[in-house]
């Protein structure tokens, strides 16, 4: 069976979008750090790894803090353990990406 289905253009996220998705998810964040709740900073967290390091789904939920070498690096990286195919990889991160996991893990 063919499907008639096609990755294009429309079906992603433009820049006007993706900022307005992380605005949201960063001013409900701020309210719920406000309140002492941490459901929405997770969430802002999520989207941003989504976002802003290619990785998949499976591997954002496998990801450890151990994983993370965001302090006493250039540049910025986290090892996926358990990529596709069960490959291990370093992915590195842009430097706005590693400031807002660093203040996550803050929390």
């Amino acid at each position: 069976m063919v499907s008639d289905y096609k990755i294009t253009k429309d079906k992603f996220m433009d820049d006007k979008e993706r900022d307005k998705l992380l605005k949201f998810c960063r001013d409900k964040a701020e309210l719920d750090l406000m309140k002492g709740r941490t459901t929405w900073p997770v969430r802002y967290m999520l989207v941003n790894l989504a976002l802003y390091s290619g990785l998949r789904v499976s591997e954002i939920a496998e990801l450890k803090i151990k994983d993370l070498y965001l302090d006493n690096v250039d540049d910025p990286y986290f090892n996926v353990r358990c990529g596709k195919g069960g490959k291990s990889r370093d992915v590195y991160l842009d430097k706005e990406l590693a400031r807002e996991l660093k203040k996550y893990i803050s929390y």
